[in-house]
């Protein structure tokens, strides 16, 4: 979807997705990706108000990092890793970098 600030996009896919649990397709079936954590909530919030609480606890909404590390657990046994892996934030690389710069004598 195509559209600038303030148009009206957010809502327009809430009001959708609680309009396609009414008429009986799955809560399960539906994802919604936002950029911020924000935004995720704000649309969690107006989604309880729309349908059953139920339901909307079964809709993935979720940020776009929170829907790949969700998939990368469910699925990275393939690749032979496991999934009790931690993602590391921007402190926690650079002080991995810090250190394996200390070890290779830099």
């Amino acid at each position: 979807m195509f559209a600038g600030a303030g148009t009206g996009k957010t809502r327009v896919i809430t009001y959708r997705i609680a309009n396609m649990i009414r008429h009986g397709i799955k809560p399960e079936k539906h994802r919604r990706h936002d950029l911020h954590e924000q935004g995720r909530a704000g649309n969690a919030r107006t989604l309880d108000k729309l349908v059953a609480r139920e339901d909307s606890k079964k809709v993935f909404l979720g940020t776009f990092h929170s829907f790949c590390c969700r998939v990368l657990r469910k699925d990275i046994k393939v690749l032979g890793f496991g999934s009790n892996f931690t993602i590391a934030d921007d402190s926690d690389q650079a002080g991995v970098m810090k250190q394996a710069i200390i070890e290779a004598g830099f």
